[in-house]
């Protein structure tokens, strides 16, 4: 058996996997607000205890632990060096839950432990190489490698969210300028949607904001479905941006499959289509080189807790 616990900023997920990794059992707890550095290790076990209790199972029956958690970690030494969105510092996750439990346990980024799920169990499985691209309030992203998990110097490589595409552009919040996920988020979509609606008045994406009583990233979707050609025009260049993205990702990695995930994922085929008629135009020899297709995530919310689970499994990571 296996156990794999995604961190996130709403809700703590425990899952414990069967042999044939499917998740029997599931805890979810609520994340705590304010600093956690002191506190979450002691949230962990408590989840990793009540999977034991619902499931019947001892600890001599699990054979890993893996956790994923949001910020900057370092794999090889199991510490949570850094977070904002759920605040901790330096926090020894791995050695401190490895005195309290016979198995061993491994812990990494959030998006990558989502990347290796789908990677193993998703939209690429049975691929060699895949990157994984999640757009939500950010851009996140995990690279597999020869089916490893590739994270860089201390762990700090494979932030994809954070390549510059615009020289000069948009100052983003990690102190940079023309971030690529100030451009591809859904955060970005939101932003670009009212900049359009400024100089547009005339634009059914308003008529569809007052009903929808919100301006959301579905807003210049559901005007263009309706004919509205500045809800098209938002679409058309909100989805080059992401494809810019993956076409310096695909030139750089060349892998089999890049998998989309994230709220803007849900349109699928609506954006499916057209990032990969976009890719493959502009990618480096796209018509010589092996072409990347473009996917969509299939594991929801699990895959953090999948991928987490067989941290171990690439343990040795590139």
């Amino acid at each position: 058996m296996r156990i794999g616990i995604d961190i996130g900023g709403t809700t703590i997920k425990g899952g414990l996997l069967d042999a044939k990794n499917n998740i029997i059992e599931r805890v979810v707890r609520k994340t705590p607000a304010g600093d956690v550095s002191n506190s979450i290790c002691d949230l962990l076990a408590g989840i990793i205890d009540e999977l034991l209790v619902k499931s019947g199972f001892t600890t001599n029956q699990i054979e890993f632990c893996g956790i994923g958690s949001p910020g900057a970690i370092d794999p090889k030494s199991g510490i949570i060096k850094y977070s904002n969105n759920i605040v901790m510092h330096n926090v020894p996750v791995v050695s401190t839950l490895s005195k309290e439990y016979p198995f061993p346990f491994a812990v990494d980024n959030d998006a990558n432990c989502a990347a290796l799920g789908e990677a193993m169990f998703g939209g690429g499985k049975g691929e060699e190489d895949v990157i994984m691209v999640t757009l939500g309030t950010g851009v996140g992203s995990g690279i597999i490698i020869g089916k490893k998990l590739f994270t860089g110097g201390g762990g700090a490589g494979g932030e994809a969210g954070h390549m510059v595409i615009q020289a000069d552009g948009l100052p983003c919040n990690c102190g940079l300028a023309g971030c690529w996920e100030k451009y591809a988020s859904a955060t970005a979509l939101i932003s670009q949607t009212k900049e359009a609606m400024y100089f547009h008045s005339d634009s059914l994406m308003h008529k569809i904001a007052n009903t929808d009583c919100k301006i959301s990233g579905e807003t210049p979707f559901l005007a263009a479905e309706k004919g509205d050609e500045a809800g098209k025009a938002v679409i058309d260049k909100y989805l080059g941006y992401i494809a810019t993205g993956i076409i310096n990702l695909a030139n750089l990695f060349r892998p089999q499959v890049v998998v989309l995930g994230g709220g803007v994922s849900n349109a699928g085929e609506k954006i499916l289509a057209p990032i990969q008629a976009k890719v493959d135009a502009g990618i480096y020899g796209g018509k010589i080189n092996p072409p990347v297709k473009i996917t969509l995530a299939t594991l929801g919310n699990d895959a953090g807790i999948l991928g987490a689970a067989y941290l171990r499994s690439a343990s040795d990571q590139t």
